[in-house]
């Protein structure tokens, strides 16, 4: 876990980590917005998506 304005700190290096949301296709696309560069996978897909997650391994991973 880390605090909103670290995330927002490092979301602006050169190595910015992944950001993940875990909201529903709608709710993401929705009037709250998103962070940019975000990836969306549902919450209840991600156990479909565990081979996408392990390539960014590597850098930070941040649920949102």
């Amino acid at each position: 876990m880390i605090s909103p304005n670290e995330l927002s700190e490092r979301l602006l290096t050169g190595d910015p980590p992944v950001v993940l949301d875990v909201r529903s296709a709608a709710e993401f696309q929705g009037p709250l917005g998103r962070l940019e560069g975000a990836v969306n996978i549902p919450v209840d897909e991600l156990s479909n998506h565990l081979e996408d997650l392990r390539g960014r391994r590597a850098r930070l991973l941040v649920p949102v």
